[in-house]
């Protein structure tokens, strides 16, 4: 397979002014790690380079699961295993990557005495600790990670033993770790963890809910919209969040935003499946891009990867590929500085499957005639 990144290095007003009016994409689909079980629970990163890097779990059998890191070379996928034989997970990894690009990844593991862990790489070692351990895999579900500007580990998941939701910080020596109803942690499952510049953390999850944590304190806003399953939360260049949410009630996918003074919610589709969540990112111009899963009655009750864009005006979907893709596994969704989009899910038989949209020629002809003016202008 041969992924082309970084053609140009020209300013992106260019990518902006070819992506609109929204033009179908043409995605180019691979197994980066095809064994049939491979590709659970999936998490996304690009690199500096515009490459990709993969988290996800595989199983070796039934009780054999076990946490991979994928990472693309620009020639070929290197991949290693992070955890040992047997800890696996049982719902959800999450991975970021740092400012010297390497890697961290939250996971629960399904041993009793492990529970939430978290893995980094330092140098070509894996270092993994128990971060909330003592119940296995009713510690740590439903996991989301994320780096202070000092690159120490924040995360929010769920603790089923006493059914609240946790948030554990990482202070330079040990971690503190915050409990819902006791220390003011917002108490909504399936958030999505998000730090900003300025070192705040912010939660959306189920309810739909938005929470930001102050030095005073959790504040939270409940019932936003229906729905938020499968929650995925950015922030645009104010500060606002905008979230893509999953509804189990009547099977939505929704993009609901704040604008400064209220909330906005769009319904996108129907026969949304939440178990695959709603990763969101923005294109060049600001435009919001979203991938989820959708049941498919009209063939067999099949589940399929949809991309919706944003064009101004309305929603603009279609599919990417032919594959069947399991609901209960996720979708990951990444945009590149010359606005290629990048997507991971778990293909029915088909192992960890990675998928690329290639700009459209005209894309590249715009993108080409922007270069040479912008060489002719520094000529002049």
């Amino acid at each position: 397979m041969k992924i082309t990144h970084r053609l140009f290095t020209v300013s992106l007003v260019f990518v902006a002014i070819a992506t609109s009016p929204v033009a179908a994409l043409d995605w180019a689909i691979s197994s980066p790690d095809p064994m049939e079980y491979s590709g659970m629970f999936s998490s996304l990163q690009l690199d500096p380079s515009g490459f990709p890097r993969v988290s996800y779990c595989t199983a070796f059998g039934s009780e054999d699961y076990r946490v991979r890191y994928a990472a693309w070379d620009g020639a070929s996928w290197q991949i290693e295993t992070v955890s040992s034989v047997g800890t696996g997970v049982s719902n959800g990894t999450s991975l970021v990557l740092d400012n010297n690009s390497s890697p961290h990844i939250s996971y629960n593991s399904r041993l009793y005495d492990h529970g939430m862990e978290y893995a980094y790489r330092d140098d070509s070692t894996w270092q993994i600790e128990t971060v909330d351990g003592g119940h296995g895999a009713s510690v740590g579900p439903y996991n989301s990670l994320a780096l202070d500007s000092a690159g120490w580990p924040r995360l929010s998941y769920r603790d089923n033993t006493i059914v609240r939701n946790k948030y554990a910080q990482w202070n330079g020596t040990g971690w503190n770790i915050e409990v819902s109803g006791q220390d003011g942690v917002p108490d909504f499952p399936y958030g999505c963890l998000l730090v900003d510049e300025q070192d705040v953390s912010h939660l959306a999850g189920s309810g739909l809910s938005y929470a930001v944590r102050t030095d005073s304190g959790w504040s939270v806003e409940n019932g936003i919209a229906p729905g938020g399953k499968g929650a995925r939360l950015v922030l645009d260049s104010q500060g606002n969040p905008h979230i893509a949410h999953c509804s189990v009630s009547d099977d939505m996918v929704r993009y609901t935003h704040w604008d400064g003074l209220q909330w906005h919610t769009q319904v996108i589709e129907g026969n949304a499946h939440y178990g695959g969540g709603a990763p969101l990112v923005f294109d060049a111009s600001g435009k919001p891009r979203i991938a989820y899963l959708v049941h498919d009655e009209d063939h067999c009750g099949g589940t399929y990867v949809h991309f919706a864009a944003w064009d101004g005006a309305q929603w603009q979907i279609e599919q990417i590929g032919t594959d069947h893709a399991s609901g209960s596994y996720g979708v990951c969704l990444k945009m590149d500085d010359i606005g290629q989009y990048h997507v991971t899910y778990y293909g029915h038989n088909l192992g960890l499957r990675y998928a690329v949209a290639i700009p459209e020629p005209a894309t590249l002809s715009l993108l080409a005639v922007g270069a040479v003016a912008l060489i002719r202008r520094k000529r002049n």
